[in-house]
């Protein structure tokens, strides 16, 4: 038996078909108010976005041709903000705009048993150079009749 004085920290991970993983965070003498944090995948998460900001591209990167994809590690809180981002992979030079457009994101709170929990999921950020738009001039003819 584990005692809850005892400050264990007790993982309970089940992975359920959706992409999703229940972890119950630290116990604590009041572990009954302490929420739960649910892993939950992008897709998942994709169709609970209300509100997502478009990072802008870097001026340094875009002159050097850089681009790629940023991969961030993101809670996301009760209300649906974004509280926290951690940086799995990306190129430097794009990781800080990708980073300042994530955590202006909303989401729908996302509800275990009609309660609203934290959720830690992956976002992915793409940042892609488009070719200029080529300029056609189209000389009229006159018509002969």
């Amino acid at each position: 038996m584990i005692s809850r004085s005892a400050g264990l920290i007790v993982g309970l991970t089940v992975c359920l078909g959706l992409g999703l993983a229940v972890q119950r965070l630290p116990l604590s003498d009041n572990s009954a108010d302490q929420p739960l944090r649910v892993r939950v995948s992008q897709e998942v998460m994709d169709a609970l976005l209300v509100s997502k900001v478009a990072p802008k591209y870097p001026a340094e990167a875009k002159a050097k041709g850089v681009r790629g994809k940023i991969v961030l590690r993101v809670i996301v809180n009760q209300e649906g903000a974004v509280s926290h981002v951690e940086v799995v992979s990306g190129h430097p030079l794009l990781i800080p705009a990708a980073i300042e457009a994530v955590r202006q994101w909303k989401y729908k709170p996302f509800l275990v048993k009609q309660r609203p929990v934290e959720v830690e999921t992956t976002v992915e950020v793409a940042f892609a150079l488009r070719p200029e738009v080529e300029t056609r001039l189209w000389i009229k003819r006159p018509i002969l009749a």
